[in-house]
């Protein structure tokens, strides 16, 4: 999934990094222990503060940049694995305020 990018770079970050956030809910409610999660984001914002919402939620949270990539493009992954799973305590990823509203 993608959002439908505007060619507004700071709207189209807002729109993938809300999509990214929405995926993350999903595999909390999904997953099973030990599964793991990827998202594609834009370089440029979000991602940080999106690796450390996940890090309670799985053993290992990183940031790639695959080598087949070019190296001007603004794409990179998150991929979160080793799901220990997420209970009702657990707070959800929300979004920061910036990913949200488009």
């Amino acid at each position: 999934m993608a959002p439908a990018a505007s060619g507004v770079r700071a709207l189209d970050q807002q729109k993938i990094l809300s999509l990214a956030y929405d995926v993350a809910r999903f595999a909390l409610r999904h997953l099973a222990a030990d599964g793991a999660m990827v998202v594609k984001l834009w370089a440029g914002g979000g991602e940080p503060e999106l690796r450390q919402r996940l890090t309670p939620f799985f053993e290992r949270v990183v940031t790639l940049k695959p080598a087949a990539s070019r190296s001007d493009s603004a794409e990179l992954y998150v991929a979160a694995t080793g799901f220990r799973g997420a209970s009702r305590a657990d707070p959800s990823p929300t979004p920061p305020p910036s990913a949200v509203g488009y």
